[in-house]
């Protein structure tokens, strides 16, 4: 799944960044059917730009909320929680059945940069060395919220 330039690589299950990017793009996914915008649930709003984009454009490579919403409903069912990805195995499970959903892409990588780093090519962070010839700390894995975070999000 993409949002915007940030991927959300799901086709390794035994990665620890697929597992994270994955755990996440379920917690966006989550946010978006509970957020509103200007009065308007936030996958809605995302539909409205999508959808002429779609007709535009053709629909998207990778999978996207909708597919990202059944496959939940299949794995997690009903009442999905963010919690939920601290559980192991339906993690593994979604990760596994994400892979066979559309996509001729599937998160791969769009440019060198990020083929070498995991990260996007653009964006506020830098990837050049200092002065000293030592690498800036551009491309550590981010910690992912767990425990009183995640509840904070229910």
């Amino acid at each position: 799944m993409w949002l915007g330039r940030m991927r959300f690589d799901a086709s390794d299950p035994s990665s620890e960044l697929s597992r994270l990017q994955t755990a996440q793009a379920l917690v966006l996914t989550y946010l978006i059917t509970r957020v509103r915008v200007d009065g308007k649930r936030a996958l809605d709003v995302w539909a409205e730009i999508y959808e002429p984009t779609r007709f535009l454009v053709d629909e998207s490579d990778d999978p996207s909320f909708p597919e990202y919403l059944k496959l939940i409903q299949e794995v997690y069912g009903e009442e999905f929680s963010p919690l939920d990805v601290e559980d192991e195995e339906k993690l593994t499970r979604f990760i596994k059945l994400a892979r066979n959903l559309k996509g001729k892409i599937l998160s791969s990588p769009a440019t060198p940069l990020e083929r070498l780093s995991g990260w996007p090519a653009s964006g506020s962070w830098s990837n050049a060395s200092s002065s000293t010839g030592t690498s800036t700390k551009c491309c550590a894995t981010p910690a992912f919220p767990k425990g009183s975070t995640l509840r904070a999000l229910t």
